[in-house]
């Protein structure tokens, strides 16, 4: 069954426009680099960084939002842009030869740019605290320099694969069992002997029993997939990180999913950031509620070192 995620989230017109506490500005955030940090040692740089800020009030009313406040800048990272990084970002050390190199000035223009919105104000970025914050950060600690302390952050991928779940576990159909006790008997592994005539189990449950009457019982209760077993399935979960069940986060594909469109202007910062913005303008008060409650301070994320995993 597809999931259709926050199609109501536009409150219509009694929705309030102003956000009276919390979070006023959001700042869309995307950088482009040379590379990927666990391939380059961390020391990957910043080719492209696209910023653009947008009132929160304005991503409540759950429609796109007409008033963007724009930076976009391109560097010269001084140091080779990887052949595939060149590739998805159009961006070479050939065409960014004449740009600037990132130091305190580009720090003083990010400071000036974000001054300009309404505080308080929050960075958001996909899989941002796993590369564009660590990264961003190292870059603008190299000139000893640094953005605001008030600066605030979120990461976008998290919380879409928060909201998904959750409407995934609402929209999910609940085992249909005659009795308790046949969902006990079936979903609970124990070493008891299973009572197939009691427990009202069809013919074909008892010659699947009979077949395996000489192997462990686990397996016979494994011949049941339309009824889960939840302890097995938490263990499961538990033991593996990022276990998405086949769902993708890329940032494209959630766009198609939740604006019903290709996607735009990939790999480069500010499609990227206007596919963010857009996915977040769906979710309207979702996103809001999410990001108030969630937001830390840029400064307090892990900046990215060489020999360590980014993010950590």
């Amino acid at each position: 069954m597809p999931i259709r995620l926050f199609c109501n989230c536009i409150k219509g017109p009694f929705l309030k426009m102003n956000n009276t506490r919390g979070i006023k500005t959001f700042v869309f955030l995307d950088i482009e680099t040379t590379g990927l940090p666990q391939m380059e040692n961390n020391q990957t740089k910043i080719t492209e960084l696209c910023m653009v800020a947008v009132e929160a009030s304005h991503i409540q009313l759950g429609v796109f939002p007409r008033v963007q406040n724009k930076l976009n800048l391109c560097f010269n990272p001084r140091k080779l842009v990887s052949l595939e990084s060149e590739e998805m970002t159009g961006l070479s050390n050939t065409i960014l030869e004449h740009q600037c190199k990132f130091s305190s000035d580009t720090v003083k223009v990010l400071n000036s740019f974000l001054d300009h919105n309404q505080q308080p104000l929050c960075l958001v970025a996909h899989n941002g605290n796993f590369f564009d914050f660590p990264i961003l950060r190292k870059e603008i600690e190299k000139t000893g320099s640094s953005l605001t302390d008030e600066v605030l952050c979120i990461d976008s991928l998290p919380m879409f694969k928060q909201m998904y779940f959750e409407e995934a576990r609402k929209c999910e159909p609940k085992p249909h069992v005659s009795s308790m006790r046949d969902y006990l008997t079936i979903s609970v592994e124990t070493t008891e002997e299973v009572d197939v005539q009691d427990s009202g189990l069809t013919e074909k449950v008892q010659q699947i029993k009979n077949i395996n009457e000489t192997t462990p019982k686990k397996q016979i209760i494994e011949v049941f997939p339309s009824i889960p077993n939840p302890a097995k399935r938490m263990k499961m979960v538990s033991s593996k990180r990022n276990l998405d069940f086949g769902v993708s986060f890329k940032l494209s594909d959630i766009y198609s999913r939740l604006i019903k469109r290709s996607p735009i202007k990939e790999h480069q910062a500010e499609g990227d950031v206007m596919m963010l913005i857009m996915c977040a303008s769906t979710l309207g008060d979702n996103f809001l509620n999410w990001a108030n409650a969630n937001a830390t301070k840029f400064c307090d994320i892990p900046l990215m070192v060489a020999e360590k995993k980014i993010g950590t």
